[in-house]
């Protein structure tokens, strides 16, 4: 394993932890992806999913949008995720749900994906951006879909520079650091080899998700004790840091420089 492979290794795994942290689960609830279920069902009518697809959800996290897109549209979904305990959860609930017949679940990194076939739709929500080499990923995707297949994105939106406070690691897990702006995911996808590349705007939700972190600051010592997180020790930053860089991130928000978008795609060859 070379120094880059081992830097990509070390990312991916901060973002697991990240995400697995009941702290964060606090802040953004069931759903980690601006618009939650809501969008994830507009995504599934827009790719046209009906009963009898096969959908691949890359960094399924635990499992809402694969068990809400089979509950809705009658497709077979397989959810794959680097985290264990993700996939744990997600299987859990997919059981819970009783859609375990139509949904399974898989730990599997997403850059992987390739090996996989047979896919009618590969969807992809809030995660390519936290991908160091996206145009593998997506080119991982391609090869997992039939000729003709679709693929669905949404993402954050990154439409200025931002501050340096979030040009670190934190901000790379927190689907920031490493956004492209509308036209980068656009040429990004072609370059992949999607054509009939169709953008939405969904910032909406993101605006909403930042006055909910807002609200949420004057109680971060609360939220921390409670949950047994230390920030210094699990992300490697200071309370105060934490603050400054929520606070920064919201300011980004509102001024337009961070927005959210929803990309569809078909794969021609």
């Amino acid at each position: 394993m070379n120094d880059n492979d081992r830097a990509d290794d070390d990312m991916a795994e901060s973002c697991c932890r990240f995400y697995e942290s009941d702290m964060v689960k606090r802040f953004f609830g069931k759903s980690f992806h601006p618009g939650g279920i809501e969008l994830s069902l507009h995504l599934g009518k827009e790719l046209g999913l009906k009963e009898g697809d096969r959908v691949l959800d890359v960094a399924c996290g635990t499992g809402a949008t694969a068990i809400a897109l089979a509950r809705r549209f009658g497709c077979g979904v397989l959810g794959i995720d680097l985290s264990e305990e993700n996939v744990g959860i997600a299987r859990t609930l997919a059981v819970k749900e009783q859609m375990d017949d139509r949904v399974r679940f898989e730990v599997m990194d997403a850059s992987s994906s390739g090996e996989l076939s047979g896919y009618d739709v590969v969807i992809c929500e809030c995660a390519l951006c936290t991908f160091p080499d996206k145009e593998d990923i997506l080119v991982q995707m391609g090869a997992a879909l039939n000729e003709g297949g679709r693929i669905g994105i949404t993402d954050v939106l990154l439409e200025r520079e931002l501050p340096p406070s979030l040009k670190g690691l934190l901000g790379h897990v927190l689907c920031i650091s490493g956004a492209l702006s509308k036209d980068g995911y656009v040429e990004l996808l072609e370059s992949a080899g999607f054509t009939e590349v169709v953008f939405e705007d969904h910032s909406d939700p993101v605006l909403r998700m930042a006055d909910r972190i807002e609200a949420a600051l004057p109680l971060i010592d609360l939220i921390t004790s409670s949950c047994g997180c230390d920030l210094e020790k699990e992300f490697g930053i200071s309370k105060e840091e934490a603050v400054a860089m929520a606070s920064d991130g919201v300011e980004m928000v509102r001024s337009g420089g961070i927005g959210y978008g929803m990309f569809t795609g078909v794969k021609t060859k």
